[in-house]
């Protein structure tokens, strides 16, 4: 089952727009119908079902709430460290 992100609170339909519904729609082929693992923000993992496609919009619709939450990872930044090559 693909898994997506959203940043939107997931509740009982979720629409996804602009480059994330084209995604869906195209890169993924998606159908009416098929499954898919959400992740919201929060840490809240369900499974939703495509319930309409339309140009720029796909409709989800809320099946389930997964077993336990999904931790989202911390971001680490390292800034200042020399190139392999280079000689400091």
């Amino acid at each position: 089952m693909r898994r997506l992100f959203t940043k939107e609170k997931i509740s009982d339909t979720l629409t996804l727009t602009g480059t994330d519904a084209h995604h869906v729609g195209y890169a993924l082929r998606g159908k009416v119908g098929e499954r898919y693992t959400v992740v919201d923000d929060y840490g809240t993992v369900a499974v939703m079902e495509a319930a309409a496609f339309r140009e720029n919009e796909v409709d989800l619709r809320l099946v389930e709430y997964a077993d336990g939450s999904y931790r989202i990872a911390d971001k680490h930044y390292f800034g200042g460290l020399p190139y392999k090559g280079r000689k400091v």
